[in-house]
């Protein structure tokens, strides 16, 4: 029987030059947009070609523009385009078929993105077997030096590529939750070798002889692992641990991971990432269409998607009190 539903991840991020500055793809994405040869905006990431196929802005609302002035958003499709021999079978059956594809077709695994224009935030769904957030950007990259070698202008001397970064939007609720938590069972700390003597608590003393072992075995990282032991063993120092987390919330740290494991009261066990915690959310969607009396798996509309991610990043809704933006702009502030 398939599933009815699926449940699909939408991450938060950034978009910045290398320093860290807000900004905006707005007109890179219009120039792609205007490309008319549809394979002039191919590019290639590992062997599979990769396009963006659809682009266009963003139909808002007037209580959108009332609560939000400036809003301007951008909707843009992209695809990843395999042509790799596949086959198909049923559940009841071994036996495998091939799905014939013409020459110029290809398995499409795409993902669906809006940018908001004015705060220079990506909204982008999320989806394992399309692009990634890099591969994104990659190919963004690509794009504008390609547009800029056919500038009758155009003097390589001159050319540097684009500065442009996706840095995720951090969960600060996963801050607040650890701050809570009365009872921290692990701690799991990793940072690059060369780091340990920045360290102002002493690690490279502590280290002694084997920080020595590190350098001449050339390993790059290190990971500590602090544990309170059974359940019934008192937990690590919430104190100290909460003052961590306040540290890695501030930017005050050389660690590259910092998972703690911990709860409040008689409350579950739960995994916080204080450093690669993203902000996310996620959305149920049919998964089945009914054809021919015959119930059948469907692929995600892009417009469908595109509606529901305009009204998580832009409205209240049962379950949450503000709207995506809102909270993002609380996160990055």
């Amino acid at each position: 029987m398939a599933s009815k539903t699926q449940t699909v991840k939408f991450e938060v991020y950034m978009t910045c030059d290398s320093d860290g500055n807000p900004l905006n793809i707005e007109e890179l994405l219009k120039s792609i947009n205007k490309i008319n040869d549809r394979d002039k905006k191919i590019v290639t990431q590992y062997g599979i070609p990769t396009r963006l196929d659809e682009f266009h802005e963003v139909i808002v609302d007037s209580a959108t523009l009332r609560k939000f002035s400036n809003m301007k958003l951008l909707y843009f499709h992209m695809s990843k385009l395999r042509d790799d021999p596949i086959a198909v079978t049923r559940q009841e059956v071994d036996e495998l078929s091939d799905l014939d594809l013409d020459a110029d077709e290809y398995i499409a695994e795409d993902i669906n993105c809006l940018f908001d224009t004015e705060n220079c935030i990506l909204f982008i769904q999320r989806n394992f077997h399309s692009l990634s957030v890099s591969g994104v950007a990659f190919y963004l990259k690509k794009m504008y030096e390609r547009l800029e070698k056919a500038k009758e202008d155009f003097n390589v001397d001159d050319f540097e590529e684009l500065s442009l970064e996706f840095q995720p939007v951090p969960d600060k609720k996963a801050l607040k939750g650890i701050q809570k938590s009365d009872n921290i069972r692990t701690l799991e700390l990793t940072f690059a070798n060369a780091n340990v003597q920045k360290f102002s608590t002493g690690i490279a003393k502590y280290l002694g002889g084997f920080k020595q072992l590190f350098d001449s075995l050339g390993g790059a990282r290190i990971s500590i692992n602090l544990s309170a032991g059974s359940p019934k063993n008192k937990s690590l120092k919430a104190g100290d641990i909460h003052e961590l987390a306040k540290n890695i919330e501030s930017g005050k740290s050389l660690f590259s991971s910092a998972i703690i494991r911990g709860k409040e009261g008689d409350m579950p066990i739960e995994k916080y990432d204080l450093i690669n915690g993203k902000l996310f959310v996620t959305h149920k969607f049919s998964s089945v269409k009914s054809e021919d009396g015959k119930t059948k798996k469907m692929h995600l509309r892009p417009d469908s998607v595109e509606d529901v991610m305009k009204n998580i990043y832009l409205r209240e809704s049962e379950d949450r009190t503000e709207s995506l933006l809102e909270e993002t702009l609380r996160n990055i502030n």
